[in-house]
């Protein structure tokens, strides 16, 4: 499911199409057997990891507890920059892409900075870029050794990290709901996790003037609501 956000700043949910059952026929008169011989084929990028400034978004959902609904919920979107750090800025992307992203944890909240989970996300590979300085908020960062954990997402300067990190992704829409993440390092019961995520595409009509951008969130998982 994606967010349409139409001329005027409405914004409405377009549901993407369902995927048609496979058939249970194999193709060569055997039913039943059609399943097996289907094999899961991940999005990949409509954008270019090479250049430009790709963008994503990861939307992101305070739980109170396993059972509790949730406090918090927004898509942070972010834009990419691969000049900076071109290995992990198309990793970033095809991870956002495919929805390898959605549901899973931020961990290790401090006041500065978190990790989102990724150590199981594929082979290592070592950023040779020197990455953006973690200079603001909203910078998500990747090792630059071999051993890859995780995204780093800072909540606040961090230069810290330009030692042995890459930043190559900004956050350009809701920075306010830093300030939450921050807030729940400080609760035992409460949980952060992504929920959706994906690319963010952008279409310019041509004629220059404000107010004639419209932007789409192309998502690879089904989004997970709120609960009441």
């Amino acid at each position: 499911m994606a967010v349409v956000f139409g001329r005027k700043g409405q914004s409405k949910l377009k549901a993407s199409s369902r995927p048609s059952r496979p058939s249970e026929d194999d193709g060569i008169g055997r039913p039943g057997r059609g399943r097996a011989c289907i094999e899961h084929v991940p999005k990949l990028p409509i954008q270019s990891a090479c250049s430009g400034r790709p963008k994503i978004f990861l939307e992101i959902a305070i739980f109170r507890g396993a059972f509790f609904g949730v406090d918090h919920q927004q898509a942070l979107e972010f834009e990419l920059y691969p000049e900076a750090a071109p290995k992990a800025a198309r990793r970033l992307l095809e991870d956002c892409a495919a929805g390898r992203l959605s549901d899973r944890r931020l961990t290790q909240i401090t006041p500065t900075s978190a990790l989102l989970d990724g150590a199981d996300l594929g082979e290592p590979e070592t950023e040779t870029g020197k990455g953006l300085p973690h200079t603001d908020p909203g910078m998500l960062s990747v090792s630059r050794n071999v051993d890859f954990a995780g995204y780093i997402l800072t909540l606040a300067p961090a230069p810290r990290l330009d030692r042995d990190h890459a930043a190559v992704g900004r956050l350009i829409t809701g920075s306010a709901f830093l300030d939450h993440i921050v807030s729940a390092r400080d609760s035992t019961c409460k949980e952060v996790r992504v929920v959706n995520c994906g690319e963010v595409l952008r279409d310019l009509s041509g004629s220059g003037k404000a107010g004639t951008q419209s932007g789409s969130r192309r998502s690879a998982s089904r989004s997970r609501s709120p609960r009441s």
